[in-house]
Order: structure tokens, then C-alpha cells, then sequence
């Protein structure tokens, strides 16, 4: 929001691209459509007006059982999904088209379930214990198109940046349990545990690119598997 230096281009270029704007700390944001037609291949999603687009279910459902007078089990299981669809001018040019686009999807969807059996006794003592399961996958896809209008001008780019795709899957598992003493009728201790172990896996693809990296080529990272095991101990005493 500040321009010190006027909005006149500072590149060796005619690009202008802040041209126009106030430089007001405000609401408004100063923003040029986008022509299909100089970027890519001329397929850029919404004939290029930016937009963020999201829709997500959720949904969840909780069973209980009496194993018997003084044992209860409960389950829990929930589903998300959500998926994403944007078109951004990632240079944040607001008089002349940005130097590229970033065209992208996103999409997530989660599965989690819980169980837990809990005790209800007559004595101090009562108990509880429990296991937990989550698998998710995302997936991230975009477009970097490149304005084909500076290429025009002997900028040397390419027409595309590349496409991208990265696929990443999660799977953790929990095993949780608590022990809770009645000290007096209004004092209780609390003594409990959980054990927490996640894998994740990441395959970066780049889908299409310029010319020096070939489609379908895997990006090389330093790992793609990473993985976590924690116990988180816990002690409580409440009236």
C-alpha cells in the first residue's frame, strides 16, 4: 500500500503494473481482468476474472453401546471433504496483466474414527480407553501461464512455467487411555496417556513444464516420507 517511488514502471519495460493505484491503506484492491488469449494455451478457468471458489461436507456420526451396566462403548466417525477452485494474478499487477497466473486446484478429504469404552463403577476407580484412525489425501494442481504479450517484447520466457501436481496421504494412529480416583466425594485424580503415531507421503509431479523438464517427471525432494511417534503424558486433579 505504500509507493515511494510512484507507480511508474521501474523495470527496463513498459509495464506499468501498479499504475493507477491510489497507494491508500483501504478496502479496495485495484485489479485487471485477464485476457484467455496471451496466456498458455488461452484455457485459463472463469475466461480469466479472478476468483476463489470452495465447497465442503462434513459429516459425523456418534453410536453408543452399554457393554453392560457399567460399561459403555462409543464410536464416533467422521467424514470431510473439501474442494477448491481459484484463479489469481500472483504478481498483483493492478493497471496491465500480471507477468503470470497461478490457475489451481485443491482438494482434501479426511476419514476419522474413535473409539472409546468407558467404565461407570461403584468403587473410587473408573477408567477409560481409546484408539483413533485418520486417513487423508490432498491433492494440489496448478497452472503457471506466462503473459504472452512480454514474450512479444523479446523477453525471453517461456509460455508456460509448468504445471504442477502434488498428491500427499496421511495415516495416524492414537491409543489414549485415563485412570480417574475419587481422592474424597469432591476431589478426583486424574491419570492418563496417549501414544500418537503419523505418516505422511508427498509425490511432487510436474505435470507439464518448459522445455527442460519433461512431462510426468517426479520433483526431486529431500524425502518424500516423514513420519512422528509421541506419547503425551497427562495428570490432573479436579473438584
Amino acid at each position: 500500500v505504500s509507493c515511494p517511488e510512484g507507480t511508474a514502471p521501474r523495470l527496463p519495460i513498459p509495464y506499468a503494473a501498479i499504475a493507477g493505484d491510489d497507494c491508500k491503506l483501504d478496502r479496495n484492491y485495484y485489479g485487471p481482468d485477464i485476457n484467455p488469449a496471451v496466456f498458455g494455451d488461452g484455457t485459463i478457468s472463469n475466461n480469466g476474472v479472478e476468483f476463489n471458489l470452495s465447497e465442503q461436507y462434513f459429516g459425523s456420526l456418534e453410536l453408543n453401546y452399554d457393554v453392560s451396566s457399567s460399561l459403555s462403548l462409543t464410536s464416533v466417525s467422521t467424514y470431510y471433504d473439501v474442494a477448491q477452485k481459484s484463479l489469481g494474478n500472483v504478481t498483483i499487477s493492478s493497471h496491465i496483466g500480471p507477468v503470470f497466473l497461478l490457475d489451481g486446484t485443491w482438494d482434501r478429504k479426511d476419514f476419522t474414527q474413535e473409539l472409546r469404552l468407558t467404565s461407570d463403577l461403584s468403587g473410587p476407580f473408573n477408567f477409560m480407553l481409546g484408539g483413533f484412525y485418520q486417513n487423508a489425501d490432498l491433492t494440489y494442481a496448478f497452472d503457471l501461464p506466462v503473459n504472452k504479450a512480454l514474450i512479444a517484447l523479446g523477453i525471453p520466457l517461456p509460455t508456460s512455467l509448468g504445471q504442477f501436481k502434488s498428491d500427499i496421504a496421511i495415516d495416524t494412529y492414537s491409543l489414549f487411555g485415563q485412570g480417574l480416583y475419587k481422592i474424597t466425594p469432591e476431589l478426583e485424580l486424574g491419570l492418563g496417556a496417549r501414544w500418537t503415531s503419523e505418516k505422511r507421503k508427498i509425490v511432487p509431479t510436474l505435470v507439464t513444464g518448459p522445455s527442460y523438464s519433461p512431462a510426468g517427471f517426479v520433483l526431486p525432494i529431500v524425502t518424500n516420507r516423514l513420519s512422528a511417534n509421541n506419547w503425551s503424558p497427562g495428570l490432573s486433579l479436579t473438584d
